[in-house]
């Protein structure tokens, strides 16, 4: 089963607001898989795709608020 150990998130400058992260994510143990051609036949059947959604909230752009999801 695959995994992310560390992921990286770079925000474009702008007004600090609230930004959402959704990570949609089926099981497969077919790790060469077209990932496109997965999900869209996933959708067609029907299939339930699970999703993490993480909120990444801010203050200012120099100055990350204490509420901030970090991952």
């Amino acid at each position: 089963m695959g995994q992310c150990k560390s992921m990286i998130i770079t925000r474009h400058l702008g007004p600090a607001r609230l930004d959402r992260l959704v990570i949609q994510y089926l099981p497969t143990n077919d790790v060469n898989c077209n990932l496109i051609e997965f999900f869209k036949d996933a959708v067609r059947r029907g299939v339930k795709i699970d999703m993490l959604k993480v909120l990444l909230k801010m203050k200012e752009e120099n100055n990350f608020s204490k509420d901030a999801t970090y991952i």
